[in-house]
């Protein structure tokens, strides 16, 4: 018995083309995926929210394959690529969010999940653009020829399978950046109604080794004048602690070598250059040359001008010199002063021998 077998046998066979140069006419669609370029406004705001949503860590590197990130299963970390825009990171960085959430390989085993990469990407991309798409940042120029790129065939049958978990996993996005981005933003108006300078300080000795002694003061008066009352022998300071979201403090004034001076360091602080900050200056500088003023008028005045107290003459004792004789050398003092002394002792040898001979007296009675 024998069967009959069509069999196709594809054959090639040579023909006249045109060269794109020949041609003319609006350029023709193109899968390939150009990379997105635009800025985002509060682009720190939407990816401190990305990081809190993400179950892993997100860290920036140089990726040698070309990729603008990727989720590593080994390490549970997402890497993005450094120096892109800020548009393409946002994008990048949900996309692999969204890899790390579902397509953990620990995750899918224990849940006996099992999804080959063309879904596992549809998946990702399909997030990123949605969620993007809800903050206004439109990826479509990005996401469709990347979608359409790992999809099988021209119905995309990975992207209608998986439309329910792009949708549950988006809403999930979604609600945790939202979440963080009003929590950020109710901080950041709370910051607003604070003052930038919270307190003023006073060290005793910048010098000292060790810990110095560190008053607080609210205000900028009491502040100098516990500053000017300390002595200026010592490295004393005084500065301001501010009360921003990152908290940071500064001197204002050093006394160096005993003169008090004024320091600029806040001029080359980012931040600091701030209308508060300026007026304290100017009342810092003015209580500065007020103190020189007063240092000025003090070394002014002269002794005469200093009324003196002076002691009452002391009533002199007379005292006998001789008329007659030579006065005593040095020499003949110190032999009469030995001489009295002995004699002294003499004496007093002798009225303890009578004392003694008394008392025997007394026990042979």
């Amino acid at each position: 018995m024998t069967e009959e077998v069509t069999i196709t046998i594809p054959r090639f066979k040579v023909s006249t083309v045109f060269d794109l140069s020949q041609t003319d006419g609006e350029p023709l669609p193109e899968l390939g995926v150009d990379e997105l370029s635009a800025s985002v406004e509060n682009f720190d705001s939407f990816m401190e929210g990305i990081r809190n949503v993400s179950p892993v860590p997100i860290r920036f590197d140089e990726i040698a394959s070309g990729a603008k990130g990727y989720f590593d299963n080994l390490a549970k970390e997402i890497v993005i690529q450094n120096g892109m825009s800020e548009s393409q990171i946002m994008k990048t960085a949900i996309h692999e969010t969204a890899h790390a959430k579902l397509h953990d390989r620990d995750v899918m085993q224990e849940q006996g999940i099992q999804k080959d990469q063309m879904t596992r990407e549809v998946e990702a991309e399909s997030i990123a653009y949605t969620v993007c798409q809800h903050f206004g940042l439109d990826t479509s120029e990005y996401s469709f020829p990347y979608i359409a790129g790992w999809s099988s065939s021209k119905d995309a049958k990975e992207l209608k399978s998986s439309l329910d978990t792009i949708r549950k996993t988006a809403s999930e996005l979604i609600d945790g950046i939202e979440g963080s981005l009003k929590e950020k933003f109710r901080s950041m108006e709370a910051e607003k109604d604070k003052p930038y300078i919270d307190h003023f300080y006073v060290i005793d000795d910048l010098s000292t080794r060790g810990t110095f002694k560190l008053q607080k003061h609210q205000t900028l008066d009491p502040a100098l004048a516990a500053y000017f009352a300390l002595p200026t022998s010592g490295m004393k300071a005084l500065g301001i602690c501010n009360s921003n979201e990152l908290p940071g403090s500064l001197d204002f004034i050093h006394c160096i070598s005993g003169k008090d001076t004024m320091i600029q360091d806040y001029t080359k602080v980012e931040g600091w250059n701030r209308p508060e900050v300026s007026a304290v200056v100017e009342q810092i500088t003015k209580a500065l040359e007020e103190q020189s003023h007063t240092k000025e008028k003090e070394a002014e005045i002269k002794p005469k001008d200093v009324p003196v107290k002076v002691a009452p003459e002391a009533k002199q004792t007379p005292v006998a010199v001789q008329t007659s004789g030579r006065q005593p050398g040095p020499k003949e003092s110190v032999l009469k002063a030995l001489r009295e002394r002995q004699a002294a002792i003499k004496k007093h040898d002798a009225e303890k021998a009578d004392i003694n001979m008394q008392k025997k007296g007394e026990h042979a009675l």
